[in-house]
């Protein structure tokens, strides 16, 4: 280890080996008046087996990955940084282990993002380096990924408006290319009764517009596509909650309840699943508006969702909550590609247990 400065170091680790070359590591820290950034890498020389791997050809070739990442400060308001992660081959990493278990994509993402009090913009590239050794997929280059999120201040009701944009671009050297833009406007208005019921009431439109490149259709490739849809979407939830106290513990037990609808198409099968891949049900999206992760694909159709919470809260940190839930989605509607547990009419029970004997633990 080497502090070279107040404001950077350096940690140089050779790892010998009884039956390849010796591994040189480095990683390098630096602070400066706007932020901060890490490197840290390694290289070798060493045989590799490339070709049929039935007949492997061993190159005896030099080898070796880099990361890096760093943040920094332009202003009060807008912040960037970059996050890289490369490595020579897909077997490196997995063969070396003292870099732990080495994901299947390495993801490099290049960013800038602002707040301005109740509003966000980000804008992001990103590039993927495939390490699956079993039919790798194409990982495409996002140039860009822009977003801008909006949320209004409460109007004389209570309620706020909302506005989500989103433009995204996908680049590949053999496969589909995408560029969209969506727009999402919405009202949010809750209520709160003498009794206690918590309501609260949504509104929203989506609009999306796509232009596809080498987009597969009715077994044919075609250029310059085009697909477009609104959606509309309303949603009522309900929270019920029951307070108890005694003993220096609180106890609460909160029926929840809601209902969406949306019509039941507005998943053209032209638009490729770039980022709505993996979709899980779980207590984190049960009771969302839309389940289903970015903007591709849409959770459409009309569902119920019901449940409970329970909570033990003691008055020096602790507690012990508890959630179950269900929903139900008319069996009826368009199915959903790429999914299993959210087009069946009634999901599976999902829920959760979190025990925190004190604030410490």
């Amino acid at each position: 280890f080497w502090e070279i400065t107040p404001s950077i170091d350096a940690t140089i680790e050779p790892i010998v080996t009884t039956k390849e070359r010796s591994i040189l590591a480095l990683e390098y820290r630096q602070h400066v008046d706007e932020g901060r950034y890490e490197l840290s890498g390694s290289v070798t020389r060493a045989d590799r087996e490339t070709g049929d791997p039935t007949a492997p050809v061993i190159d005896d070739t030099v080898r070796g990955h880099l990361f890096g990442t760093g943040r920094f400060d332009i202003d009060d308001h807008w912040r960037w940084g970059f996050d890289g992660r490369w490595a020579s081959d897909r077997t490196y990493l997995d063969r070396y282990d003292f870099f732990g278990e080495p994901p299947d994509t390495l993801e490099s993402n290049l960013f800038a993002e602002g707040f301005y009090g109740r509003s966000y913009a980000a804008g992001n590239l990103f590039a993927y380096q495939d390490l699956r050794l079993t039919d790798p997929v194409e990982e495409p280059y996002v140039l860009p990924l822009l977003d801008y999120n909006y949320i209004g201040e409460a109007d004389s009701l209570g309620g706020r408006w909302s506005l989500d944009a989103n433009v995204r671009s996908t680049v590949r050297e053999d496969g589909p290319n995408t560029r969209r833009l969506s727009l999402k406007g919405g009202y949010l208005l809750p209520m709160i009764a003498d009794f206690g019921l918590v309501t609260t009431v949504s509104a929203s439109v989506q609009a999306d517009g796509y232009h596809l490149d080498r987009v597969e259709t009715d077994g044919t490739t075609e250029n310059n596509v085009f697909e477009r849809r609104v959606i509309p979407r309303l949603a009522i939830h309900w929270r019920y909650p029951f307070v108890r106290g005694g003993n220096g513990v609180r106890q609460v037990i909160e029926p929840v309840a809601a209902v969406i609808a949306t019509p039941n198409a507005g998943n053209p099968g032209n638009i490729p699943e770039e980022d709505s891949v993996v979709i899980e049900l779980d207590d984190t999206n049960l009771l969302s508006d839309d389940r289903i992760p970015g903007s591709d694909r849409a959770d459409l159709g009309q569902r119920a969702v019901y449940g409970v919470k329970a909570g033990l809260y003691g008055e020096r940190g602790g507690r012990l909550t508890a959630f179950l839930g269900q929903s139900y989605r008319r069996p009826d509607d368009t199915p959903l590609t790429a999914t299993s547990d959210i087009e069946k009419g009634r999901s599976d029970l999902v829920g959760r247990v979190d025990l925190v004997p004190n604030r410490y633990f």
